[in-house]
């Protein structure tokens, strides 16, 4: 998978991609209503709306109902969604799928044609049968044109609504965007305030959509415009008419696009629910100041509106193509993403994925060629001032190949899995650190200052180090105290079985009393601790001696034990601060 690696590290051309082979799966390979998660989603609205809503309710407890409504059904799936993205290895093959279920637009076109054919074979009652299954106004009193006519605007309109606000949500905020506005627009389909009972249940979900809609619509309106009919376009634009409608409606404005381009009659009352809605007629700017009269809609329009749709279709993905082609050309033209051989030290760019690496490139006197690190590298001072490439969600591929790092230094087992290998697919040089004792440290700075060319000073730093862990174990080698270890007061989180940590007590004979815990990091009873009677207490939560000593005072009556305190931001890290304060914290036990 080597190919998607290389496509995420550029995130525009990685969108355009996806929306490219989506729009290709939603073309050739449709997803039926009958299994498409979006038709459960629409029935489980009108399961919600027929439990809630009462017809006895005021108008303002329907709104309220409504929106809580909206809340309920978006906010569970989005969150799950956004969860499963977190995790993904391949997001941009998450991406085109999820994009083929959200753009679901060929199924119903087909069912628009079935419509007109039925129509103008004079099967009326098939084709109002038909046509009622995707639309919410009534059909039964529809007269044989204006079937075309709601064809037509139905077309056009789920066009907008399904295509082209989806994909420009998507480009806009990525794929949680473009599924909240879909399914806010199911809701919308399925609670419309145009349908009787739901004036005020669904005017939130109606609002929302607006709002995704409304820069979308425009964008649409005036680039069908320009692509059929040019001069008609500037004709329309300049018009007074043109954006009175937009600020009113963006339904009216796209059947103001499309009379305009087709120069045919649209809009115009409808029923809905068996009441009638009015709507302001709409035809050409040529028709309405010239010397003829725009028709009415025909099976030849609408045969005419799906080619011209089609040619939209064709010129915006063949825009989004040269994208890509100029995507690539300049990515070809790139020096290598991978550090080059014949890189100098002065030349080196290094990015580290954990604070400990960011602590121990410094160490090495290489935090000059530091253009890069992870979340929380705050030692010492000059890394706060490094771009953040990296948290707790991840790395951030796009922005770490935009920095060009001749040197990668990652975390294994803090750093995710994918990640890592996705850096290496990437060509990048990469080394992955992974320390679990002190003598790991020593070997790490060794094997860190040859990555780095920095031998001479990586052996002097490991030689002082080895030293010092030996003078350590010397110095305490006939002494033992039992030990608690705690990183928090509340919740009680005390260290179990973590082999960094114990190691470090260990080198001066402090045995840690839950060391056979199956957790790292336990959760304790003070009941058990005061059972247990350990001889040290080491807080290693923050806490001043003061603070320590409130806390525990309350049970000297039953606990004799010595408690000090330890800084868990040196000591939790694999650099040489963690041996300087055990050391520390060793004499302070022994005291």
């Amino acid at each position: 998978m080597t190919w998607i690696n290389t496509i995420s590290v550029n995130e525009p051309l990685a969108s355009i991609l996806a929306v490219l082979v989506a729009l290709l799966l939603e073309r050739f390979i449709p997803i039926s209503s009958g299994v498409n998660p979006l038709s459960m989603y629409r029935f489980i609205c009108q399961r919600m709306a027929n439990k809630v809503l009462k017809t006895n309710y005021s108008k303002q407890q329907a709104l309220i109902s409504g929106s809580l409504g909206l809340i309920v059904l978006v906010t569970p799936t989005v969150l799950i969604s956004f969860l499963i993205y977190e995790f993904a290895s391949y997001q941009w093959l998450l991406d085109v799928f999820v994009l083929w279920i959200l753009l679901q637009f060929t199924t119903q076109t087909k069912i628009f044609s079935a419509t007109i054919k039925a129509a103008a074979s004079n099967k009326t009652l098939l084709a109002k049968s038909l046509l009622q299954s995707v639309m919410l106004r009534d059909t039964q009193l529809l007269s044989e044109i204006g079937i075309f006519k709601a064809c037509i605007e139905g077309l056009f309109l789920r066009y907008a609504y399904q295509y082209v606000t989806v994909i420009f949500c998507y480009f806009l905020g990525g794929p949680i965007l473009a599924l909240s506005y879909r399914l806010c627009y199911e809701a919308n389909h399925a609670w419309s305030p145009k349908l009787k009972g739901f004036s005020n249940f669904g005017k939130l979900a109606s609002y929302v959509c607006s709002l995704f809609q409304f820069i979308p619509s425009a964008l649409l309106s005036i680039s069908f415009m320009l692509t059929t009919s040019p001069f008609l376009a500037l004709k329309a634009l300049v018009s007074s008419q043109y954006w009175t409608l937009y600020l009113r409606s963006v339904q009216l404005l796209l059947l103001f696009s499309v009379a305009q381009v087709m120069q045919v009659k649209t809009a115009g009352p409808v029923m809905y629910s068996q009441q009638k809605v009015r709507r302001q007629r709409l035809e050409g700017t040529k028709a309405k100041h010239g010397n003829f009269e725009a028709k009415e809609p025909s099976a030849k329009t609408y045969n005419t509106l799906m080619n011209l749709i089609f040619r939209h279709i064709i010129i915006c993905t063949s825009v989004m193509l040269v994208l890509v082609s100029l995507s690539f050309s300049v990515l070809a033209n790139t020096p290598e993403l991978g550090p080059s051989k014949s890189r100098t030290a002065h030349e080196q760019r290094i990015i580290t994925l954990s604070p400990h690496l960011t602590e121990l490139v410094y160490s090495l006197n290489k935090g000059q060629a530091i253009v890069g690190v992870s979340d929380y590298s705050d030692y010492p001072k000059a890394a706060l001032s490094l771009p953040r490439v990296a948290s707790y969600q991840g790395a951030n591929l796009a922005q770490i190949a935009r920095l060009k790092p001749s040197h990668v230094l990652v975390w294994r087992g803090g750093n995710k899995d994918a990640d890592i290998q996705k850096l290496i697919a990437m060509g990048f040089n990469v080394y992955q650190s992974s320390i679990k004792h002190p003598s790991d440290l020593v070997s790490e700075i060794s094997n860190i200052g040859k990555f780095l060319d920095a031998t001479e000073r990586a052996n002097q730093l490991a030689n002082q180090l080895s030293a010092k862990i030996t003078q350590i174990k010397q110095a305490y080698s006939q002494r033992s105290l039992t030990t608690l270890y705690y990183l928090n007061q509340y919740p009680l989180m005390g260290l179990g079985n973590d082999p960094w940590l114990n190691s470090l007590l260990q080198l001066c004979g402090l045995h840690n009393i839950y060391e056979d815990s199956l957790s790292a990091y336990p959760q304790l009873q003070v009941s058990d601790i005061l059972r247990k009677q350990p001889a040290l207490l080491i807080a290693a939560d923050g806490s001043n001696q003061a603070q320590i000593n409130t806390f525990w005072g309350k049970h000297a009556s039953v606990f004799e034990g010595k408690y000090i305190s330890a800084n868990p931001d040196a000591l939790h890290r694999f650099t040489i601060r963690a041996l300087n304060e055990m050391e520390r914290v060793c004499e302070e036990a022994y005291k």
